[in-house]
């Protein structure tokens, strides 16, 4: 039993960690050090793996919660469940919908700087359902931390 909770909070932690640490430190890092245009590039360049981690690591989470209800151990509230797919559907939006749209506001921004209103709404919401997958993701670390028996 304690290997599916160990897969879940891992899985949580790689997740939750690259969320931290990309929002926090990488992106800050890149964007004070370099160009505008070279930081879009190599902020770009990280979000296809990034998502990848998140997808990878909501999918092991999921395997986890599946192996805890097929091995007949306690089982794990529904709303959990819900929380990681409601976490996996924002990353899955963020990579395919405003990601897409926010890489391409950059380059016509390029060309029209009437754009940047439009590259900044995207941003904004691009930051806050990250921040919103953060929340989540510490919100079931600290459920199923609570629930294991030390």
């Amino acid at each position: 039993m304690y290997l599916a909770e160990l897969l879940f909070l891992l899985s949580l932690a790689v997740w939750v960690g690259s969320i931290v640490f990309f929002t926090f430190v990488v992106s800050p890092a890149v964007m004070s050090s370099i160009s505008k245009e070279q930081a879009a590039k190599v902020i770009n360049a990280i979000y296809a793996p990034y998502y990848r981690l998140g997808y990878l690591c909501g999918a092991a989470a999921s395997l986890a919660l599946l192996i805890r209800r097929l091995s007949g151990g306690r089982m794990w509230p529904t709303a959990w469940f819900m929380i990681l797919v409601l976490m996996v559907l924002m990353a899955v939006f963020l990579d395919v919908v405003i990601g897409d749209r926010a890489r391409m506001a950059e380059e016509a921004l390029q060309e029209d700087p009437k754009q940047k209103e439009n590259f900044y709404r995207l941003h904004r919401i691009s930051l806050g359902m990250n921040l919103l997958m953060l929340g989540a993701g510490f919100l079931l670390m600290w459920l199923t931390a609570s629930r294991l028996d030390f």
